[in-house]
């Protein structure tokens, strides 16, 4: 007597379907909570006089290995074109949050930086939306947190990788091993490996132990 082959754990073209679906959902619930954290963010961070634009591209500025940045280098690793920062620089530099100087290695460069009252804005506006990530995330215990975190981090960096930005820049992905002032006193950051070159640089957003 004949006996049949066992197919079962053939892949199918059903199986490849659905394993697309389900991927396809996965992307679409991140996309959802993207919306839905900036939407919960928006309010803190206007709290601190700040709007979302405004917070990114100064979190952005804090991250570069020097401080400064051209606008070329901010555009690449805020996915943006040059000419959609122009008006924006412009007006956070009337604002006072940023400064623009010249290289003193290449005088056809303009430099970048965070200003005085763009590093409190940023201080202010990590503080509050600290606390809104900490309301939210309440339910995760400190296990389920760092597993979340990490395979976030390795979607980021896969991500990232697809956009060439691991080879291009290396303030591409978003320091996330920084400390903050709370009420009660510095807060350390988490000890969490960020498993990433374009994290080597750690951002120290302190102030003497003072809330913002």
């Amino acid at each position: 007597m004949t006996t049949a082959p066992d197919n079962s754990a053939t892949p199918t073209a059903n199986d490849s379907a659905s394993a697309e679906l389900r991927r396809g959902l996965i992307a679409a619930v991140l996309a959802r909570t993207a919306d839905c954290l900036a939407a919960l963010f928006r309010t803190p961070t206007e709290d601190a006089g700040l709007n979302e634009s405004r917070y990114t591209l100064l979190d952005a500025l804090r991250r570069m290995p020097e401080g400064t940045s051209t606008q070329a280098g901010l555009a690449q690793a805020l996915l943006q074109s040059e000419s959609n920062l122009s008006t924006l620089l412009e007006r956070m530099q009337q604002d006072g949050l940023i400064s623009r100087v010249r290289s003193t290695t290449d005088r056809r460069k303009t430099l970048i930086g965070l200003a005085p009252a763009g590093s409190d804005a940023l201080l202010r506006a990590d503080y509050l939306r600290d606390r809104v990530a900490a309301r939210l995330l309440a339910s995760l215990n400190d296990d389920r947190a760092r597993d979340l975190y990490l395979t976030l981090l390795t979607l980021l960096q896969q991500l990232e990788s697809e956009l060439g930005l691991d080879q291009r820049s290396q303030t591409a992905t978003p320091n996330l091993v920084r400390t903050h002032s709370a009420s009660d006193g510095v807060v350390p950051a988490p000890h969490w490996p960020t498993q990433t070159s374009a994290t080597a640089t750690q951002v120290s957003s302190t102030t003497n132990g003072q809330q913002p």
